[in-house]
């Protein structure tokens, strides 16, 4: 997309008056309601106004922005050779970052980049993608319409674990302990410590023992702790009051159940270790989604408080879950995915042989095979008069147009020797509300 370029408009002649930073982050914050700011959607571009930032400050604008966990770049505008002005280039992550963290005297900012799809869509594929079954008492109590990726994750999180704490209650698991006993052992013995320490020290009534014992303050509990309170963090980063006083309403109805459990935190890894079958089976849908949180969030935890940095979702990758799960859920069977790996072989100068591996998004093996690949992106152009692409960039079928990079992939995919596939299948989104199909 080209940058508008509007005349310049005049600028005070102090252009240092007020630091220019402090000036960025208000009006990232919408507090200068002269010059709105609300946030953008997945690669879009906004231009910033020259009364925030004028020509030739453009690394303060750069400073702000370094290393945030969108990928929102800074971009620079000319007219001829003259520098105008700026603007701010979102990536292909949504969700929300922070803007100016670190950076003494300034107050950072947060900043929401949304999906280029209406939140109810976007609730949609999230329960197809990650959190099925969908249950419709989980519909958010507040307008989705606008909101962003990450209040529908906060919420369904907090719904999720009321649910849980109603419907079943949190369960005990055992937890190893070390202790020391006043002349007893419990469990095991550490006998390698009471005899060279506590004996030759005249402390022989005291035994240090290791031993499993059932509690609530558990790995499974602490899990889902770390996740609410990670929730919280986000909520109040999130410029949405509506959101944060419903999640803090659910919370505080909850929170007396973990009282007890320990703030402890986790890694998406360790999440995927903790135990989902017996009585632990009820915890499977959030562990699903603090996988999600922990997959795509920036922090630090340091003396009990967590610092966000942000919380970035690849749209790609979601869609592509989507559209597997949806296909599993209609043919439980004979879908195989996502990422279904296959290897070959590529030759090199000297005949040296190396292999390179594919990953298909699904595969449909029935009696016969069908390569699935879903694109997130707008590939197919409706009408006569779309001037996207050139004439050799794309396959006309009927009244669409798909581009050729996309057919010849699929097709070399569904070519492969250990697929022979009978047929391809492209997914792309769609977003009017009657839909095309074409076979080809």
């Amino acid at each position: 997309m080209g940058a508008i370029v509007e005349n310049v408009k005049a600028v005070a002649q102090d252009e240092n008056v007020g630091n220019v930073k402090e000036r960025v982050t208000s009006w990232l914050r919408g507090e200068i309601p002269a010059c709105p700011f609300s946030g953008f959607e997945e690669l879009d571009q906004v231009k910033v106004p020259v009364e925030i930032v004028p020509p030739g400050k453009g690394e303060d604008l750069e400073e702000l922005f370094r290393g945030n966990s969108l990928g929102i770049t800074v971009e620079r505008v000319l007219l001829g050779d003259q520098l105008v002005g700026y603007i701010i280039c979102a990536s292909g992550l949504v969700g929300v970052t922070a803007v100016g963290g670190g950076i003494e005297n300034i107050t950072p900012a947060s900043v929401v980049v949304k999906p280029k799809i209406p939140g109810t869509s976007i609730l949609t594929m999230l329960n197809y993608a990650y959190v099925l079954p969908y249950v419709e008492e989980q519909q958010p109590q507040f307008d989705i319409t606008e909101a962003p990726l990450v209040s529908l994750i906060i919420h369904l999180y907090f719904l999720k674990l009321q649910k849980l704490v109603h419907d079943n209650g949190l369960r005990k698991d055992y937890i190893k302990l070390e202790e020391e006993l006043q002349g007893k052992v419990r469990g095991q013995c550490m006998l390698g410590s009471y005899l060279g320490r506590y004996i030759p020290a005249g402390k022989q009534q005291r035994v240090p023992c290791r031993y499993w014992e059932l509690r609530l303050d558990c790995e499974p509990n602490r899990a889902l702790r770390w996740g609410a309170e990670l929730c919280l963090a986000l909520a109040k980063m999130i410029p949405a009051k509506a959101l944060l006083a419903h999640v803090e309403s659910i919370w505080d109805e909850i929170k007396h159940h973990f009282v007890d459990i320990a703030i402890k935190p986790y890694r998406a890894e360790q999440v995927r270790r903790l135990p989902r079958s017996g009585r632990f089976t009820p915890y499977d849908d959030l562990y699903q989604l603090l996988e999600i949180i922990l997959d795509n969030m920036s922090f630090d935890f340091k003396y009990g408080k967590v610092s966000l940095h942000g919380f970035a979702v690849r749209m790609w990758e979601l869609f592509e879950q989507f559209v597997v799960n949806v296909l599993k859920f209609h043919l439980p069977i004979v879908v195989e995915g996502p990422q279904v790996g296959f290897s070959y072989s590529v030759s090199e100068s000297g005949g040296v042989l190396h292999k390179q591996n594919i990953y298909l998004d699904a595969l449909i093996v029935d009696s016969n095979r069908y390569v699935v690949d879903a694109k997130w992106k707008e590939a197919i152009a409706v009408g006569e008069d779309d001037l996207r692409f050139s004439e050799n960039d794309y396959l006309s079928m009927e009244d669409i147009k798909i581009k050729n990079t996309d057919l010849f992939q699929v097709v070399a995919y569904g070519r492969h020797k250990e697929v022979q596939a009978s047929g391809a299948i492209l997914v792309y989104p769609v977003l009017e509300q009657i839909s095309t199909c074409r076979v080809r």
